[in-house]
C-alpha cells in the first residue's frame, strides 16, 4: 500500500488543512517502541516529548544494551501498528508529519465535525508507537499506540530478538512494563 506523508502546520494547528509532503510512499505495518505510561505517579509520564523518556527509540536518541536494565527478555523493541488503522510512512522520520487514521476504517473517535487536523495527532516520529491509555488493539486508541490485524493478539519484538504473540486481554500495567527498558516494574503475571 502506498500512501501520503501530510502536514498540519507548523506548529500543527487543529483548524488547519493537511498538506502533502511526500506522495506514493510505502507504508508500514511495524513501529518501534517509544515506551510505557503513568509510572511513578507523573501523569505526562510516556508521552511524546516528555523526559525521562522509557522507552527503546526515541528521536536524537541511541539506547544500548546495557541501559535495558528491565531485561532485554521483558522490554519491547518493536510491535504491529496495522497500516489499516493509521497511515504512516516507513520513511523514519519526515519533518512536519502527522500520523493519520486511515480514511476507509476511521476509530469511533474520530470526528466528522472537526477539523480534518483535529483528527490527527503529530507523533515524535511516525515510526514509534507508546502504550499508554491503552494496551493495544483498541479501536478508539491514540494513532500512536499499537494495532495489530490478528484476531485477539498482535506481534512484539523483545529486544532479545524473540518475538512473541501478546494477547490483547493483557493487563495494561503488564504492558507498560513491558514498553519500559528501565523502571523496575515486577513481572509477576504471565505474559
Amino acid at each position: 500500500m502506498l500512501v501520503s506523508v501530510y502536514d498540519c502546520g507548523d506548529p500543527p494547528s487543529a483548524t488547519g488543512t493537511p498538506t502533502v509532503l511526500l506522495s506514493n510512499v510505502a507504508s508500514t505495518s511495524y513501529v518501534g517502541s517509544l515506551g510505557g505510561a503513568k509510572v511513578g505517579g507523573d501523569p505526562l509520564y510516556g508521552c511524546y516529548e516528555h523526559q525521562p523518556f522509557n522507552g527503546i527509540f526515541h528521536r536524537n536518541k541511541g539506547i544500548r544494551p546495557a541501559e535495558i536494565t528491565d531485561g532485554l527478555s521483558y522490554t519491547v523493541g518493536v510491535g504491529e501498528r496495522h497500516s489499516g488503522f493509521v497511515r504512516s510512512a516507513w520513511a523514519g522520520f519526515v519533518p512536519g508529519q502527522e500520523v493519520l487514521f486511515n480514511f476507509d476504517a476511521k476509530p469511533r473517535q474520530y470526528n466528522p465535525a472537526l477539523a480534518p487536523c483535529q483528527n490527527w495527532r503529530p507523533p515524535i516520529n511516525a515510526s514509534v508507537a507508546h502504550s499508554r491509555q491503552s494496551s493495544f488493539n483498541d479501536p478508539t486508541g491514540s494513532p500512536g499506540g499499537f494495532v495489530s490485524p490478528h484476531a485477539g493478539g498482535a506481534q512484539f519484538m523483545f529486544m532479545d530478538g524473540s518475538v512473541r504473540m501478546l494477547e490483547d486481554s493483557i493487563n495494561l500495567q503488564v504492558m507498560w512494563a513491558l514498553c519500559t527498558r528501565n523502571n523496575k516494574e515486577s513481572l509477576d503475571v504471565g505474559f
